[in-house]
């Protein structure tokens, strides 16, 4: 392992460091709320009795640490297939626990390898029982959970958990399970014509294009000086689908449920 790893993930820019607060510098009013617990007084300036906090004006989540931890990850990937033990004596030796930043770097360190909750099954395989910070203790197979890394109980080492996914690859599995869903409810043949299942039945659904009309407002923001925004604002029609009158850009106009011969032809029998 680098010695200079802590200083590696540590050292660089926040996230909204190039915010210099200018829109907020110049500000020529004054937050009205009183910082001072159980006072009616308001702060009306400098001449006021009472003072504006340091990040009334500016926010609290403008800007955040940003922590490089790839290095960490990269580090605990070349690290598996060895012991837990060695490994995590060569991570100390490096960040010192003293500190509060490479204490923080530690519990990022035990967000990617799970230590204590993976217990042995009857059968001999792992279960993943979470303890804390889940809706669920429930116990379930170790590949069947979210977590990447663990310390295998029965020998001490550092593995990699097969069954693991990438946010990514969740993501365009989830993809694939709300396209065979909406399929199984939906079919859209063009912009103006769409197969609905509604109640187990599929019916002919017809759309068509509201024509609406610009409008333009002066608003007013808190942060900024008044600025003019443009919207477009549609008539009220009645929507068979949402059967309701609606104020929308597309409106279903009409519906009628489908012929045998047009459920073959589309391949929505069984």
């Amino acid at each position: 392992m680098r010695a200079d790893l802590n200083k590696l993930m540590c050292e660089r820019e926040r996230h909204g460091h190039n915010d210099h607060y200018g829109n907020y510098r110049r500000l020529k009013h004054f937050e009205d709320k009183s910082d001072i617990e159980d006072s009616d007084e308001l702060f009306t300036g400098v001449g006021s009795s009472h003072r504006e906090s340091m990040k009334i004006r500016y926010g609290y989540d403008t800007k955040s640490f940003n922590e490089n931890l790839n290095p960490l990850r990269g580090f605990i990937r070349s690290s598996v297939g060895k012991k837990w033990n060695k490994v995590y004596s060569e991570i100390c030796k490096v960040f010192d626990k003293r500190s509060v930043i490479n204490q923080h770097i530690l519990v990022h360190l035990f967000q990617y390898v799970e230590t204590k909750d993976i217990v042995v099954g009857a059968n001999g395989k792992l279960w993943y029982r979470p303890t804390e910070y889940v809706f669920s203790t429930e116990p379930h197979p170790l590949k069947e959970s979210s977590v990447e890394y663990y310390v295998d109980p029965r020998d001490g080492i550092l593995k990699y958990n097969d069954g693991h996914q990438t946010q990514r690859q969740a993501a365009r599995q989830r993809a694939v399970e709300r396209a065979k869903e909406k399929a199984a409810v939906l079919r859209v043949l063009n912009d103006q014509t769409e197969l609905h299942n509604i109640s187990g039945s599929w019916f002919e659904v017809k759309f068509e294009h509201v024509a609406g009309q610009t409008e333009t407002e002066m608003v007013t923001d808190y942060y900024r000086k008044n600025w003019l925004r443009t919207r477009t604002v549609y008539p009220y029609r009645f929507d068979v689908l949402a059967k309701q009158t609606v104020a929308e850009k597309r409106v279903a106009v009409s519906k009628r449920q489908l012929s045998h011969k047009e459920l073959r032809k589309y391949g929505l029998t069984n």
